[in-house]
């Protein structure tokens, strides 16, 4: 945003310009408001569904136990393990990152 100063200025080389200026300033800011919002929506469902995947893994697993499948019952409860181990020291990486800079 120019300083009052300037506001003044483009005010005076053309009249109306400050204005312009203001409601150009407020336009960007709703539409990174709107952006910010879509954004943590569509972490929050990503967040949703992979927990709803992890689950069923786990439901797999118990279900391919108790049907004397013991080798992919293993395979079908090692994947959401691993899966959330990845992702939780994929997180802290992206975090030290982001704060590195």
């Amino acid at each position: 945003m120019p300083t009052p100063a300037d506001f003044a200025a483009y005010e005076q080389a053309q009249p109306g310009a400050a204005d312009r200026l203001l409601k150009m300033a407020e336009l960007d800011q709703k539409a990174g408001v709107a952006d910010m919002r879509v954004q943590r929506l569509t972490n929050f469902v990503l967040d949703l569904l992979s927990q709803a995947f992890l689950y069923c893994l786990v439901l797999a697993a118990v279900y391919l136990a108790l049907h004397d499948k013991p080798l992919e019952a293993f395979f079908a409860g090692l994947a959401p393990i691993v899966i959330a181990i990845y992702a939780n020291t994929r997180k802290k990486t992206t975090q030290s990152t982001d704060e590195d800079q």
